[in-house]
């Protein structure tokens, strides 16, 4: 098992999750919500070269500074955020014809999951 983490986290970052970056940061200043641009833009830049490891090191360690509440709004946010990344999995998979009764039902339960969402 503990194998297994370690190759999950030695996956080479995408040059797509650095332009989807981009473009988060660039509406973030648009939009005055990212108050520390410049840092964060430059912890990005450090990621390229890096695994997948180098971003969750940085989430753990960053938590130490947050509270409770805090935490709690971090957890929200990487919840919408896995939820885009599981719809874009689901459809990788569909589009490669490689999809499996099991990602249909995760399809549906993750469906299920963003209605209830909306309801609130």
């Amino acid at each position: 098992m503990e194998k297994n983490k370690e190759n999950v986290l030695e996956r080479s970052l995408e040059q797509k999750h650095f332009e989807h970056a981009a473009i988060a940061i660039k509406g973030g200043k648009e939009s005055d919500s990212l108050t520390n641009a410049e840092l964060v833009e430059n912890l990005v830049e450090s990621y390229k070269g890096k695994t997948a490891l180098a971003p969750m090191e940085v989430i753990v360690v960053s938590a130490i500074f947050l509270n409770s509440k805090e935490l709690l709004g971090i957890i929200e946010a990487l919840k919408q955020t896995l939820r885009v990344r599981m719809v874009e999995e689901l459809k990788e998979r569909v589009d490669k014809g490689e999809s499996t009764v099991g990602d249909a039902m995760a399809a549906l339960m993750l469906a299920a999951t963003m209605k209830g969402k909306e309801r609130i």
